[in-house]
């Protein structure tokens, strides 16, 4: 009986972590809080090249709207950079929805170590790329 109890818990336990593990939505992030990077990215500029690694810590700094051009902009302290002169060109990235089709965000990094992503208003409440 104890060992159906344990495999049962531990079952729980699986579920539940899974659940945590999900990314959030873009609408969820909150400024000044750490959040993991679901993917490996690579940006370049100029023969010169960043990666930012999968389950990397980034802080958001700031998330805003650019009224002009339609979409949001957040801002995200990557960590563990340790180029400061660093930019890149920007990228875009498919992130995978849970239910619909896929949608693109654009990504750059911008001197300072500050990862740039521009999420179209459209996909606000989108599934983002963050943990």
């Amino acid at each position: 009986m104890f060992h159906y109890a344990c495999i049962a818990l531990l079952a729980l336990s699986s579920s539940l972590y899974a659940q945590n593990a999900q990314n959030i939505k873009w609408a969820d992030l909150v400024e000044s809080r750490t959040y993991k990077i679901d993917r490996e990215i690579e940006l370049t500029y100029n023969k010169s090249s960043m990666i930012i690694k999968a389950n990397e810590e980034l802080k958001l700094l700031e998330f805003r709207p650019l009224p002009m051009i339609n979409v949001f902009l957040a801002e995200f302290k990557t960590l563990s950079c340790s180029d400061f002169s660093f930019s890149s060109e920007m990228i875009l990235l498919e992130v995978a929805q849970d239910t619909g089709p896929s949608v693109s965000v654009g990504v750059d990094m911008a001197k300072n170590c500050v990862l740039e992503v521009f999420i179209e208003k459209k996909d606000y409440n989108a599934v983002s790329i963050f943990r």
